[in-house]
């Protein structure tokens, strides 16, 4: 009898918290060891973009990343199965889909975006308003520290600092490890989407942010759902977030007048939403059947 079965999935927890702690605790010490060196103390890092950058970088390897990394490893060594989905190549179709249906779902997700920030809570939460739209402000002013720049190498930088590393690192923890873990709870996938997204979206700590970002989670967790590839979310979660900081630096670079983050409702066009949805909706469609029939003639 195994005094320590990592294959049940309450075990699987126990070490993922485990090692997340382990990381949680050594960022913070390398960020705190960072901040004494760079001369800012870590309450005021919110001006300083290379400390951010950092602290970005700590926080996504050590408690996103390795943590996932981790476990997976010894799950496989124990049962030699693939833990997390990284063995299945996204092809050339998917991955044109993938970012294909970022592009086309940038007006609806605009839209949600304002509703969301135009939500308002009711009149016995003020206070609790107030905390949320503080540490909303609390986080643009981290976001727009990070992207106000109009350099190419510091675009480069952010391109990799704040697209592609977190593409990767979460989307091995939210579509990898934590819907495999939720898969051994309830075995119904749906379910396991949406309750993963919703966790993805927390994580974030942003309640103004929280709708698109859910949606935006399920999308992912469809995908690699689908086509059996995370490679497939990487892809499109870096699709996402390299269009911002593109746009950012369009911005800063003067390459267009309009706020680049303008999410006002007054502003948006509704047959852009309109259409925007209908090529969300086909390109969805599109992506389910391919890969339907794919796994049907293998």
């Amino acid at each position: 009898m195994k005094l320590f079965d990592i294959n049940k999935a309450s075990n699987q927890l126990a070490v993922f918290l485990f090692v997340m702690g382990a990381g949680i605790m050594a960022a913070g010490v390398l960020l705190h060891v960072v901040s004494r060196v760079m001369q800012c103390p870590v309450g005021e890092l919110e001006s300083n973009a290379s400390a951010l950058r950092i602290e970005a970088l700590l926080s996504q390897v050590l408690v996103f990343l390795l943590p996932s990394l981790a476990l997976a490893a010894w799950v496989h060594k124990v049962n030699s199965a693939y833990y997390l989905p990284v063995n299945v190549p996204v092809g050339y179709v998917n991955a044109g889909m993938a970012i294909l249906l970022m592009l086309v779902s940038m007006p609806f997700m605009s839209w949600v975006v304002a509703l969301n920030e135009a939500a308002a809570l009711p009149q016995g939460m003020h206070e609790l308003e107030c905390w949320l739209k503080e540490q909303e402000q609390t986080m643009a002013l981290r976001t727009e520290t990070l992207l106000n720049t109009s350099q190419a190498g510091i675009l480069l930088l952010n391109v990799l600092i704040m697209a592609l590393l977190p593409a990767i690192c979460e989307e091995v923890l939210f579509r990898g490890v934590l819907v495999n873990w939720l898969h051994k709870m309830c075995g119904n996938m749906h379910v396991v989407i949406w309750l993963s997204a919703v966790i993805f979206s927390a994580c974030h700590m942003q309640f103004y942010g929280f709708v698109p970002r859910m949606l935006l989670g399920a999308a992912f967790g469809y995908m690699v759902w689908w086509t059996g590839s995370l490679w497939t979310s990487v892809l499109a979660h870096f699709m996402n977030n390299v269009m911002v900081v593109i746009a950012a630096y369009g911005y800063h670079r003067g390459l267009w007048s309009d706020a680049y983050n303008s999410t006002c409702l007054a502003d948006i066009r509704w047959w852009a939403v309109v259409a925007s949805v209908a090529a969300t909706v086909a390109v969805v469609y599109l992506l389910y059947v391919y890969n339907r029939r794919r796994a049907a003639a293998e």
